[in-house]
């Protein structure tokens, strides 16, 4: 077992997400804040942490950013595409991370507020849906026998929940700005 050859594709992703990064800000005529976020990215700590972790939250995070670029596309050309390709890049981002579920629900109410705000774009609907029922139906296949176990999980009583308190939003805010808990879990009685 060579743990690199594992950390080789986050690294990868984390690298291609400040490329795609750069390249968004590039599509919405804005090329100096694609570059000025890829930079912020690629010093965050939270981004160097992720990008070299065995988890799939780098991946994530590129899929996340080809998506957009993939849906600015499809809605200047309407070329199905990149409907396709943005339907892709949700499920491939929904599959690096179930929890990403939000990503999907807002990206598609945003999605659908732009299509219908303006009669010219309405045409667009369609393809925005039959791109993503068809970019569902892979994620529905791989993911779907592990939802019963899911469920099952959430319903153990064995299972130690932590508090949403202040503790608990401070820890958040610490992951969030400098990538790692500010609690000390052993003495909160969770083994790492």
């Amino acid at each position: 077992f060579r743990e690199a050859a594992v950390r080789f594709v986050p690294f990868l992703s984390g690298l291609g997400s400040l490329l795609a990064l750069g390249l968004l800000g590039w599509a919405c005529g804005i090329p100096l804040s694609g570059l000025a976020g890829a930079f912020l990215l690629a010093i965050s700590p939270w981004h160097m942490r992720y990008s070299v972790e065995a988890r799939g939250y780098s991946s994530m995070i590129f899929f996340i950013l080809l998506g957009m670029l993939a849906l600015i596309a499809a809605i200047r050309t309407g070329r199905w595409r990149w409907w396709f390709g943005f339907g892709a890049c949700q499920c491939a981002f929904f599959l690096c991370f179930a929890g990403a579920i939000y990503v999907v629900a807002a990206q598609s109410f945003f999605v659908l507020i732009y299509l219908f705000s303006g009669k010219e774009r309405r045409w667009m609907v369609s393809r925005w849906l039959v791109a993503s029922a068809l970019t569902a139906i892979p994620f529905l296949l791989l993911m779907g026998p592990s939802i019963p176990q899911v469920v099952e999980y959430f319903q153990r009583t064995d299972i130690q929940r932590i508090p949403m308190d202040a503790g608990w939003l401070g820890d958040l805010w610490s992951h969030v700005v400098a990538g790692i808990p500010w609690a000390d879990q052993t003495a909160a009685g969770i083994s790492p």
